[in-house]
């Protein structure tokens, strides 16, 4: 069994700067914070040894909207996906990051999460998902888009074209052409009885003869 631990301490900081500078305010913490730590700050009269540590000062901006707004379950669900990683580990030890750390650190994940969970509450997605896709299946298609990248992205379930390109802004898909699954069928068929411009030719010479 392991005998270290890793423990985060989180300070936050509001200052009247009374005409000094945050980056002097930045060197200044840095400098206090560094001295106290050769003092025993992060030990006192333990037994413990400190391995290793890190100091991050940062000046915090005010938090705000940092999310788009999703209209429906399945742009939510893509709006999730597409967040990024950071200082995780997963539950075999393996870290996983997909980003530095925000400048805000903590506190831009925690305004992240309050942010999804108004969003969620507002799609008011019913707790019972078999209620639910019986709810989205009525009066419903599935909807597809052509991407500027050339890529045929499905994009699920929807209840009218708004809902479908909320859905592709949302999945960051820059679609040129959307279309329902009548629009996809008829284009299936069409493609699958379609003939090449030699084997028309072909076609019309047999007739004249």
């Amino acid at each position: 069994m392991s005998n270290t631990t890793r423990i985060r301490i989180t300070l936050d900081v509001t200052y009247d700067l009374n005409g000094q500078s945050v980056e002097d305010m930045q060197s200044l913490l840095q400098e206090n914070l560094q001295a106290s730590i050769g003092n025993g700050l992060l030990t006192g009269d333990s037994a413990v040894e400190v391995e290793e540590y890190s100091v991050d000062i940062v000046a915090c901006p005010e938090p705000g909207r940092q999310l788009p707004s999703a209209s429906n379950p399945v742009a939510f669900t893509g709006l999730v996906s597409r967040l990024s990683i950071w200082d995780f580990k997963k539950p075999n030890g393996e870290e996983q990051k997909e980003c530095e750390c925000p400048a805000w650190g903590y506190l831009d994940s925690h305004n992240t999460l309050m942010e999804l969970i108004l969003q969620a509450r507002a799609l008011k997605v019913a707790p019972d998902i078999a209620v639910f896709e019986a709810a989205t299946q009525k009066d419903c298609q599935d909807f597809f888009c052509l991407g500027a990248d050339g890529n045929l992205w499905i994009l699920g379930n929807h209840g009218d074209y708004e809902a479908a390109n909320d859905t592709a802004e949302s999945l960051g898909i820059d679609a040129i052409w959307l279309f329902g699954e009548d629009t996809a069928a008829q284009w299936r068929e069409k493609l699958a009885t379609a003939t090449t411009p030699s084997e028309e030719l072909a076609g019309d010479a047999r007739h004249a003869a």
